[in-house]
């Protein structure tokens, strides 16, 4: 919401559009027009958007950063005025993002070249003071995220405002290459602000508004409460966010994927029906970790808490048994079946590594049944209701269960 002269709040889209909404008009104040108001505005406020001595939305000398200037402006002693009349914290003045609407809070910047990752980029994160190190260190990975370029060996990190400027600050000339010499933004379909960048016009938002997932609009939602933002966890920063990762992963450099930190390739592990296969990523490197099997369907696995060791469990509907065994380098070692009897045609199976149970879909019986991880305790969880339940899934950490139904009428 856009804050009148008078305290009252119009919508943003109401600002600067030819119109005046607020009761003083200074919603139009600053727009380089003479605001259309009706002649009971006229009466009751006694003025018009341009009736002499008006605030001023830019008092000479730009010191709009400084206690010095008019009070009787818009903004508070603790606030900076962007030249178009919108009020923002001070500390969003030249801190290399775009705060005000028209990009006024980061014009006449001394220009910084401290590389990302030292005490300027610290300093910068003093609004996260209950950051780890670690997180500390995935910030300031994140501080030079797309659309800021990274460049000169890493060393440098380039922000919005410094690209397309004319000026190369890479000494390769990266954040000047690629579509800087189009007229990108006159094109671009931003609600609000726009800055070209090598790969692109880039859209900002004046405060309180923040981009949206699309990356063109502006709304009061941040982008933080929607889902996909960030592949792991996403935090508000400013009028922005930051995508952050979990412990044993790091923030790549597109700013949003999270990457492990294991330096043991991953496995994908997966069955043909007579083999059990795993795949070491990102070699690609295929081996069979079990063979001669009848008609392997449905298997998970878990680290054993103890030992650190992988286990694999695994259902053979043609022997209607459930075995378990452990990856031992380039084979399974251990093999054991934990359970043998009762069983129809189990196709899907979901370890909870939490609870340390053990769950299975039994499609000609129709239902869902439950054991400890060694089979015993063993239980019908689920009965009818079902007409051919195949794959089964948990989430022990909120402890649901979903499978899928392929009933033929109402495939589910």
């Amino acid at each position: 919401m856009f804050a009148c002269a008078s305290g009252a709040c119009v919508p943003w889209e109401y600002y600067c559009d030819g119109y005046a909404d607020c009761a003083d008009a200074s919603d139009e104040l600053a727009c380089g027009h003479t605001a259309t108001t009706s002649a009971a505005d006229t009466a009751s406020t006694g003025s018009t958007a341009s009736t002499a001595g008006a605030v001023p939305p830019h008092p000479p000398g730009n010191s709009l950063h400084s206690h010095e200037h008019d009070r009787s402006g818009l903004c508070e002693d603790h606030e900076y005025q962007c030249i178009n009349g919108e009020c923002i914290r001070k500390e969003f003045h030249c801190d290399s993002r775009i705060d005000c609407g028209d990009a006024s809070d980061e014009l006449d910047c001394e220009t910084s070249t401290t590389p990302a990752g030292t005490a300027a980029d610290d300093d910068d994160d003093a609004d996260f003071d209950t950051d780890t190190d670690a997180d500390a260190a995935a910030n300031a990975e994140a501080e030079c995220a797309p659309p800021a370029v990274r460049c000169d060996n890493g060393t440098r990190c380039v922000p919005l405002l410094q690209l397309c400027d004319g000026t190369a600050d890479c000494a390769d000339g990266a954040d000047e290459a690629d579509r800087c010499g189009e007229p990108m933004c006159a094109l671009a379909a931003c609600s609000h602000a726009c800055r070209p960048a090598p790969g692109g016009p880039v859209c900002a938002c004046p405060a309180p508004l923040h981009l949206q997932p699309d990356q063109l609009t502006c709304g009061e939602r941040h982008p933080c409460t929607a889902w996909g933002v960030c592949s792991q966890t996403c935090r508000p920063h400013k009028q922005r966010h930051r995508c952050t990762c979990y412990p044993g992963y790091r923030l790549a450099d597109d700013g949003f994927t999270c990457k492990s930190t294991e330096s043991t390739p991953p496995l994908l592990v997966y069955s043909n029906r007579h083999e059990v296969r795993a795949v070491e990523l990102p070699a690609a490197t295929s081996r069979a970790l079990i063979s001669s099997l009848k008609n392997t369907i449905a298997l998970d696995w878990r680290r054993d808490p103890a030992s650190g060791a992988l286990q694999l469990y695994w259902t053979d509907v043609v022997d209607d048994k459930i075995y378990r065994g452990t990856i031992v380098g380039n084979a399974l070692s251990g093999i054991e079946v934990i359970v043998q009897q009762g069983l129809s045609t189990a196709e899907g199976l979901a370890v909870d590594w939490v609870a340390g149970n053990l769950y299975w879909v039994e499609s000609s019986l129709h239902q869902i049944e439950v054991a400890r991880l060694d089979g015993k305790y063993r239980r019908t969880l689920i009965a009818g209701d079902m007409e051919n339940p195949r794959a089964i899934a948990v989430d022990p950490c909120v402890g649901l269960v979903f499978w899928s139904d392929w009933e033929a009428a109402a495939p589910r």
